[in-house]
């Protein structure tokens, strides 16, 4: 049966890599074809494999039937419908999903939206039902190296637009929830109970919701990032070490209160399969029945079902069911990286340990098992995460414990001790955040410490297999000398380097921030960033998701250089987060409130990097700057000059500055231009485009944003001056580069490379 969901997962993953589903379309008839004769002919493993082929693209296809057309994005429309989510309120505004029941016939197609409502004293509830007027587009989001997709986990839950709701007299709740989904409104009401059985402003009420009923957004972004930095996040998300502990303690009890019928084994066996199994789908259901929940589910039914049967199972057998089970469900469960981390998990202890039972104790087991485990998914966290802890496997080896039998248990205690009066659930959960804060603090010093979390490198993805290779070769019982081989297939992954820039050359990378800016420039040895994008109104920067993740997949740990051009928040809002993430050596800054901690960038400033120059071209000396001067015109600007072409970064300047710098310092004829002000209309004036000239001109804007940027004028210039306009908005990240000689071939957008048929526009 493993080899069997194997074959169907493959399937999956074979549509999943396709840009578009018309070239599975006219193949539909072969495939069915193929798949009666494979059966005919009992080649059940290649017949699953053209099953799971099938099955993705009319699951997929069903699933695009309702998103809604680009074209609408920015359409108002009153629609009713249904919150099915636990609904997040979060610096000001509150998110959910709202299930359409009533639409204009427009976007009467669409099933789910994701919606964000920025309106004091508005409060939802789960199951409850509205009319609203909400402003949609389709789901987009920024696409660089090294980011997750956005549209692709969207597309998995889905969620068919976005958007959210605008002020309106037509806005009413239409009734309340009462009976319809009981299991969302359960979960929202005991992550209320327990918020209002701590003190306020807990700092672990979070951590304590969603270990109740897997409510992950409410941990704070620095405890997500404490648990990634030891290796213990998949014990937040509920998992199947939950679940199965949950079962096994039901198990327990059963076992413990049995007092009558007789001898009474079979029966008594019986019921505590069935009890087990209750317990375990009443938690799952709790949790949100996530990838790791159905996979421990679906094996903890088939375990229990056969005990009740008196019937042994491979356990193998029970991981290929569950595999199956899962894809079947859903086939794009592939996009979540905890699918991957699920089964590897699984699978990695039970390579490592089939055969031995009965030679060693179980918890000398355990040792060998977590090695397992950690082996197994190191390829896969280097590939998702780009990310190596040398800790993680110490640290799990007592957080597992601590967690599955010990924490989650005496949470779920307390969710049993919200229906009884008197108080007790308060004290008890006092007592739980408590233990908590005790051990927090030791979890953060493990987490500031060197070998904690490192982040490395993109590999190709030979030199992962071959790491995953090896580490299977590692885990067979085989003689000792002979299982060191295995750490030969590591090399390749563990020596590979990036092949930097040659001497004269650089890579030029305009970023998808959405409205605003940010700029990598690398040469061999060295590495800027000008900008760092913006920050939402909800206080998140654009760069924790763009800039930040781009710079760890090239595994780049300093920035030589950071250059914030200006003062405008789609500019500068990323820089804390950068800071955080990278070492900057040394910090230049433009706009009117120069200087602080951060030196002045001036016209004139220049230096050479590996035979590439750089140069600022403006602003003028502080002294010179007019009392008149905005903001805005007083941007750094940024010549890079090497032998195989030039680009020119610059910021947000206006017409006043465009004239300046036609007087003084312009130079004829550009390769790369990055336009001023995002394509504004007050930028980009014809003198300055004419004498630029440029091969390519880049436009750093939001996608559908508010402004139109860029202007329809301002792209005609550039276009008539002989420029190819590119947009990050369309394109994603877009990456030029520049060798010695000559540029290497067109440049690079990064949405178009990694282009999915969930992604429509």
């Amino acid at each position: 049966m493993f080899a069997k969901g194997v074959a169907f997962l493959l399937g999956t993953l074979a549509v999943c890599q396709l840009p578009t589903l018309a070239c599975v379309g006219p193949l539909l008839p072969l495939l069915a074809a193929g798949l009666a004769l494979l059966l005919w002919r009992r080649a059940f493993v290649c017949a699953l494999f053209v099953a799971g082929v099938a099955w993705t693209a009319q699951f997929g296809a069903a699933a695009l039937a309702h998103g809604i057309d680009p074209a609408l994005n920015g359409g108002q429309w009153l629609v009713s419908g249904e919150i099915s989510s636990v609904p997040e309120a979060d610096a000001g505004h509150v998110s959910f999903d709202l299930d359409l029941l009533d639409a204009p016939p427009p976007i009467g197609n669409l099933r789910r939206l994701r919606l964000a409502w920025y309106e004091a004293g508005v409060h939802v509830a789960a199951g409850e039902r509205w009319r609203i007027l909400v402003k949609l587009r389709h789901a987009h989001g920024l696409r660089n190296p090294g980011d997750h997709d956005f549209e692709g986990r969207l597309f998995d839950e889905g969620v068919d637009a976005t958007g959210y709701v605008l002020r309106c007299p037509c806005n009413a709740r239409l009734q309340a929830a009462n009976w319809r989904s009981p299991i969302l409104r359960a979960r929202e009401a005991i992550a209320l109970r327990i918020a209002a059985e701590l003190p306020p402003h807990s700092p672990f009420v979070g951590i304590l919701q969603d270990l109740a009923v897997g409510l992950d957004d409410r941990v704070a972004p620095e405890q997500w990032r404490i648990f990634s930095a030891t290796g213990t996040t998949h014990l937040m998300a509920i998992s199947g070490f939950h679940v199965a502990g949950v079962a096994l303690l039901a198990i327990w009890l059963v076992r413990v209160s049995w007092r009558t019928v007789g001898s009474g084994n079979r029966a008594r066996s019986d019921i505590e399969s069935a009890v087990g199994l209750a317990a375990a789908t009443g938690y799952a259901l709790l949790a949100g029945l996530s990838v790791p929940t159905q996979r421990t589910l679906v094996t903890l039914a088939c375990v229990l079902l056969a005990r009740m049967h008196r019937r042994a199972t491979a356990v193998w057998n029970l991981v290929g069911l569950a595999l199956f089970a899962v894809l079947l469900l859903d086939p794009f469960a592939t996009l979540s990286a905890g699918f991957w981390l699920s089964f590897a998990t699984v699978a990695g202890i039970l390579f490592a340990l089939e055969g031995r039972s009965g030679r060693r104790s179980q918890w000398r087991e355990l040792l060998p098992a977590q090695l397992a485990a950690t082996l197994c998914l190191l390829p896969l966290t280097l590939a998702l995460f780009g990310t190596v802890s040398l800790l993680s496997p110490l640290i799990n080896l007592l957080a597992i414990p601590i967690f599955s039998l010990v924490l989650v248990p005496a949470i779920l205690l307390g969710v049993a001790l919200l229906a009884v009066p008197g108080g007790l659930a308060g004290l008890w959960f006092s007592l739980i955040e408590r233990a908590v804060a005790l051990v927090w603090p030791a979890f953060a010093a493990l987490a500031g410490a060197p070998l904690a979390q490192m982040h490395v490198a993109a590999r190709p993805f030979w030199t992962l297999a071959l790491l995953g290779l090896g580490a299977l070769w590692v885990l067979v019982p085989w003689p000792l000398v002979v299982r060191a081989l295995g750490i030969a297939f590591a090399l390749p992954a563990v020596f590979w380097r990036p092949l930097p820039p040659a001497a004269g050359g650089y890579e030029f990378t305009v970023l998808d921030v959405g409205q605003g800016l940010a700029v990598f420039v690398a040469t061999r040895e060295h590495s800027l960033l000008f900008d760092t994008g913006p920050v939402a109104r909800s206080g998140r920067a654009a760069a924790e998701f763009s800039v930040v993740p781009f710079l760890e997949q090239r595994g780049i740990a300093h920035l030589d250089l950071l250059i914030l051009s200006h003062g405008d928040r789609d500019h500068v809002g990323g820089a804390p987060a950068v800071r955080a993430a990278v070492r900057v050596d040394r910090a230049l800054v433009g706009g009117l409130r120069r200087g602080g901690v951060f030196e002045p960038c001036i016209a004139g400033q220049s230096w050479t990097w590996d035979g590439v120059r750089f140069e600022f071209l403006h602003p003028p000396a502080p002294a010179s700057d007019g009392a008149g001067r905005k903001e805005n015109d007083a941007s750094c600007v940024l010549a890079v000059s090497g032998p195989g072409g030039s680009a020119l970064l610059t910021g947000d300047i206006e017409a006043a500055a465009e004239a300046e710098l036609l007087r003084s310092r312009l130079p004829h004829r550009m390769t790369i231009v990055v336009v001023p002000h995002h394509g504004s209309g007050s930028s980009s004036g014809v003198e300055f485009v004419a004498r630029l000239a440029p091969r390519w001109a880049v436009v750093s804007t939001g996608y559908d944003n508010r402004w139109h940027f860029p202007r329809p004028e301002v792209v005609e210039r550039w276009q008539s001056a002989g420029a190819q306009l590119l947009s990050t908005a369309s394109g994603g990240a877009i990456t030029f580069h520049v060798e010695p000689d000559a540029i290497a071939g067109p440049p690079e957008q990064y949405r178009e490379r990694v282009r999915r048929f969930w992604h429509v526009d």
